[in-house]
């Protein structure tokens, strides 16, 4: 999806930040969310910096294909579970998130459980199978669910 993973975990992060600020602010809670996902990311503090001074570097733009919007969303939930799982405060983030490439509201509010149920059964021992067992789990036949 992006250039590197390094790449990737920015504008994923960027991504994250703009919409925390959507709405021109910031409070503790979302600040602490943010810093909560920096963590699991390893964005360096310079890099934070560099994010939350230029954050219109890093826009979020809403994906036209829904290949590239499941492939985002894969890609970000991959980025997620890689050493975590998300808190309450988190899942409100994501959902916007999924919410803000281009899927609508309850599509958005689906994708996001399932996509949660299928990282979470992976960490329990399932085989993890990649993208195109991601792509058959969560979306094949359950876009309009």
């Amino acid at each position: 999806m992006y250039q590197s993973d390094n790449t990737e975990k920015l504008m994923l992060f960027a991504q994250m930040l703009n919409l925390a600020y959507v709405d021109g602010s910031s409070n503790k809670s979302e600040l602490r969310v943010l810093f909560s996902f920096a963590e699991k990311l390893g964005i360096s503090n310079k890099e934070f910096e560099k994010i939350l001074r230029d954050p219109e570097d890093y826009p979020i733009v809403p994906l036209k294909s829904l290949g590239a919007r499941m492939e985002a969303v894969y890609s970000f939930f991959s980025l997620i579970y890689s050493d975590a799982k998300l808190d309450a405060n988190e899942y409100y983030l994501v959902k916007d998130y999924i919410k803000a490439i281009g899927f609508d509201r309850n599509t958005s509010l689906i994708i996001t459980n399932r996509s949660i149920e299928y990282f979470e059964n992976l960490k329990k021992g399932t085989k993890a199978l990649g993208f195109d067992q991601f792509k058959t789990t969560v979306f094949v036949n359950k876009q309009n669910a």
